[in-house]
């Protein structure tokens, strides 16, 4: 199942090339779901006996440039897996910022990485999930790689896997612009993974043009509340950023939670809302962090 041309350096992993998104509006219906769109380097990450191999959207090897992406082997329950994400770097008011990562691309030498991985460490944006010890996920549903993805990556300081909307692709979008993102990139939620191939089944959409005054940090009017069936959407702090942000213990969420201690993080996983420990002291470690309130 892997896709032909780019070599793997692994030993038993096969080499697989990612899928693209195509642009256009927000597509009609409700089978789909939605992800933010990270202003950074596509990449495919090869995670084997230990090592981390990265590999960029046109088949380059770029694991020397981002040593700090190697911790990511002791997160995966030490499974083989290929991942798919986003390489993303923080600016000084802590959003994400492809200026930002300029420096650390196309650097390979090792006293200039060590430089660069101090003042501009990266964090990698997983969300999907290709390949896990003997068996290919591609021709799995959407929605089961991404179950499968968040039971296997443990969460990190330089690595995130953010959750999905399902549905409400309108309210992600205006959040998107308020969080400075580019847009959204709709998934059909029954769609494969189709190697190498721009598909109508992701759909990358702008976030110029969206929201207004109107618009609260939630993504919805201030004067209206979110239909029946529908999740209300939040968004934690930036290193931050914002001061006040919604937080939950397991199923049970109440608004208005600070965030606490700078060096901790919120996280949603296996259903609920927890806290964990940064595993650095840096202070660009990233504070983006998108969540569903059940």
């Amino acid at each position: 199942m892997g896709g032909v041309g780019y070599g793997t350096g692994m030993a038993h992993l096969p080499a697989y090339q990612p899928m693209i998104a195509q642009a256009g509006p927000v597509p009609p219906g409700d089978c789909w779901a939605v992800e933010m769109k990270w202003d950074g380097i596509r990449a495919l990450l090869y995670v084997e006996d230990g090592r981390v191999r990265i590999q960029s959207r046109n088949g380059a090897n770029v694991t020397a440039a981002y040593p700090e992406l190697q911790m990511l082997a002791g997160a995966v329950g030490g499974h083989s897996v290929v991942l798919d994400g986003e390489i993303v770097a923080f600016d000084d008011a802590g959003h994400v910022s492809f200026q930002a990562l300029q420096p650390r691309m196309h650097v390979s030498r090792p006293a200039r990485v060590a430089e660069l991985v101090r003042a501009v460490p990266v964090t990698v944006m997983l969300f999907d999930l290709l390949h896990i010890n003997a068996a290919s996920a591609v021709r799995m549903p959407y929605l089961e790689r991404r179950a499968l993805l968040e039971q296997t990556v443990l969460p990190g300081a330089r690595w995130q896997v953010p959750v999905y909307f399902p549905g409400g692709a309108d309210r992600a979008l205006v959040l998107s612009r308020q969080l400075g993102l580019e847009g959204i990139v709709c998934k059909r939620s029954d769609s494969p993974y189709r190697l190498g191939r721009r598909s109508a089944d992701w759909v990358k959409v702008n976030s110029v043009g969206v929201g207004g005054p109107e618009a609260d940090m939630l993504g919805r009017s201030r004067s209206s509340a979110p239909p029946n069936g529908v999740p209300s959407w939040c968004a934690t702090a930036v290193r931050g950023h914002w001061k006040r942000i919604l937080a939950g213990r397991r199923h049970h969420v109440r608004p208005g939670a600070s965030l606490g201690c700078s060096r901790e993080r919120l996280i949603w996983r296996n259903g609920e809302c927890q806290k964990i420990a940064s595993q650095e002291a840096d202070d660009r470690i990233p504070r983006v962090l998108l969540f569903r309130i059940r």
